[in-house]
């Protein structure tokens, strides 16, 4: 009898047990309650978000400023616009926050969406090249459709017209703010450019071989450079093996050149058309105009020797960057091409900038020669053009003349009796073509 009363005793001891709830242990605090139960739709447009629930305070705030208040109110975009929404909740000095992943709805219908979103592509892909200029500069007037209006802030320095007006001799440079206005049906946009304008030449007296270049530019620079370069003494082409040997050589070992598109030291000697042997690397290709007179296919000024494999596979490309990686027989260079374009190693980029630079001046059409011109293109293949001046004008600046580019340019005026002005006065690029 004791036996089961015991039993009934622990069973009715287990029923009470069961049936207690202890607050502390199963329930959550309330902060925590209410952050489980707070949802806001994926979609948003104008709506006030709770700032207050069972006395829990609820603070708001946008991953993208302007779409809500702290109090929780939407505040209506333009276009539609992702954000994420930070709620930020309080309770009895306990802090929690939940974020949401949310659209807020703009004003815009469908069409207009699209139509903002079309200018909006045309305003940022709308730049410059160079922001700081010495030369007119061509103003756009539509692209896809979209009108696009000028004003300048300073029309006398550069007009809204794109027209350059540099301040004179001695004044300092200029900046001007241009504002394009981007017009499509009822969409106006807005965006501002800031250019430096370079003020005119400070006065530099030039003398012995560029004397009379003072404050010369444009076309009247190129013409005075061309006629102090014009009619040097031609080489015969069988003669360049050794003028090269002299011009090129390896400054550690005089019997040796270095190859211009690898910088390898080889005898200068091993001449030729064989596997590993060097040969005469026309920089202005001859294909571009067809040099096959006399005069332009021996100019040194823009002859190097190079491998014979490397001379092959830059043929006729133009210059640019980029491409991938070129290959003499097995080992990586420092070269790089692809279909229409060829970028040396970067010890050399000024070097051909300059050389192109020479022979665009040089050869101005004067019988025998062809009228040779730079421009900011590829694939000019069989044309008198070879490009891209821009990149050109990069490499030239990032890599001004060296000692072994001034003593070649002094050698071969002892051959030729003419000089590269660009190697002596690097400023005459920017001077006669701009900064691009």
């Amino acid at each position: 009898m004791k036996k089961i009363f015991t039993i009934l005793l622990l069973a009715l001891s287990l029923i009470l047990l069961t049936g207690c709830k202890n607050p502390v242990i199963d329930e959550k605090p309330l902060i925590e309650q209410v952050k489980t139960n707070l949802e806001i739709d994926d979609e948003l447009s104008e709506i006030t978000l709770p700032t207050e629930i069972d006395g829990v305070i609820i603070t708001w705030q946008s991953s993208k400023p302007g779409l809500i208040t702290s109090n929780g109110e939407i505040i209506k975009p333009l276009i539609d616009t992702p954000t994420f929404l930070t709620a930020t909740l309080s309770y009895d000095s306990k802090i929690m926050t939940k974020i949401f992943d949310v659209l807020i709805l703009g004003d815009m219908t469908v069409e207009y969406n699209i139509d903002y979103n079309k200018v909006q592509d045309v305003v940022n892909s709308l730049t410059f090249e160079d922001y700081e200029i010495i030369d007119d500069i061509v103003l756009i007037t539509t692209s896809n459709n979209i009108n696009i209006t000028w004003e300048s802030n300073n029309d006398t320095i550069l007009s809204s017209a794109g027209v350059v007006t540099r301040p004179a001799d001695g004044e300092n440079d200029a900046l001007v703010i241009l504002t394009a206005t981007f017009t499509y049906n009822d969409i106006v946009m807005h965006k501002d450019y800031t250019f430096t304008i370079f003020s005119l030449t400070t006065t530099v007296i030039y003398f012995g071989y560029y004397t009379g270049a003072d404050n010369l530019l444009g076309e009247e620079l190129k013409a005075f450079l061309h006629d102090l370069i014009d009619d040097h003494t031609v080489i015969p082409y069988g003669d360049l093996w050794v003028a090269l040997s002299n011009s090129d050589k390896d400054p550690s070992n005089p019997n040796n050149i270095i190859l211009f598109y690898t910088g390898v030291s080889i005898s200068n000697l091993e001449h030729g058309g064989n596997v590993g042997d060097w040969n005469r690397e026309h920089i202005w290709a001859r294909s571009h105009g067809d040099l096959d007179d006399y005069i332009t296919d021996s100019d040194m000024h823009h002859i190097r020797p190079t491998d014979v494999m490397m001379n092959g596979k830059r043929g006729s490309l133009d210059f640019d960057n980029g491409g991938t990686v070129v290959y003499d027989g097995s080992i990586a260079t420092d070269n790089y091409s692809d279909s229409d374009s060829w970028e040396p190693r970067d010890e050399v980029k000024g070097d051909v900038a300059r050389m192109l630079f020479y022979m665009a001046v040089r050869y101005e059409g004067e019988n025998p020669s062809l009228d040779l011109e730079l421009n900011d293109l590829v694939n000019n293949i069989h044309t008198p053009y070879i490009g891209k001046i821009s990149v050109l004008m990069a490499w030239h600046l990032n890599d001004l003349p060296d000692a072994f580019e001034i003593n070649r340019n002094d050698v071969i005026q002892s051959y030729q009796g003419n000089r590269n002005p660009f190697i002596d006065h690097p400023e005459f690029a920017q001077y006669i073509w701009g900064t691009y």
